[in-house]
């Protein structure tokens, strides 16, 4: 579950409310903690602008299934999870689609835009829904499931586009090399572009 920002969120078509972001996560815990064969670890972010009151909700509703993972780095909850819940399809949506898990993805219309080519390549990749209704419907759909199995060949046409483009490990060289070229530019000229730079997904 990604950062609540407060007051440092700008209007760019990329962040939720905060107040209705809370209300949002907290019903996703309603239904997940009401299956007693589901152990429900909640990844908050350390760098939360304004407090999270989830992680206080949930010691008083005291769940017992429900684990709190705050200073957790999401990479290493990569191998604790049968199934990745990413209410907002950040970078931890990346590392997830890293992994032979299945994955349910929410991104809200109303907040956040795709690049038409970004959701038919994702759809491949995971359940992507894009109203509050179809993502609990999408949780009650895996609860009601006998088992989450690992993919036998996970499609990797997203992550190939906009997470790991050429996957040849030369990303750190790539962005050195921005960055120079940025730094070389005389004052009041804009760069525009990065060779090779990955693809933005959200289409502000």
């Amino acid at each position: 579950m990604t950062t609540l920002m407060g007051d440092q969120r700008y209007f760019s078509l990329h962040m939720y409310p905060a107040i209705w972001y809370w209300r949002l996560q907290r019903q996703v815990v309603e239904r997940l903690s009401r299956s007693a064969d589901v152990e429900l670890m909640i990844r908050l972010d350390p760098r939360d602008e304004v407090p999270n009151p989830l992680e206080a909700w949930v010691r008083r509703q005291r769940l017992r299934s429900c684990r709190i993972l705050r200073e957790t780095p999401f990479a290493e909850a990569l191998a604790m999870a049968d199934l990745f819940i990413i209410d907002s399809p950040s970078t931890t949506l990346l590392q997830a689609l890293t992994t032979d898990k299945p994955i349910l993805a929410f991104a809200d219309h109303r907040f956040m835009r795709f690049h038409p080519k970004a959701i038919a390549l994702l759809n491949k990749r995971a359940t992507l829904s894009t109203t509050p209704q179809d993502f609990l419907r999408d949780i009650e759909t895996a609860l009601r499931a006998p088992s989450w199995d690992p993919l036998t060949s996970p499609d990797d046409e997203f992550l190939h586009g906009y997470g790991t483009p050429g996957a040849d490990g030369g990303s750190a060289d790539r962005v050195v090399k921005a960055l120079w070229e940025i730094a070389r530019q005389p004052r009041g000229v804009r760069f525009h572009h990065a060779p090779h730079a990955p693809v933005a997904v959200a289409d502000a």
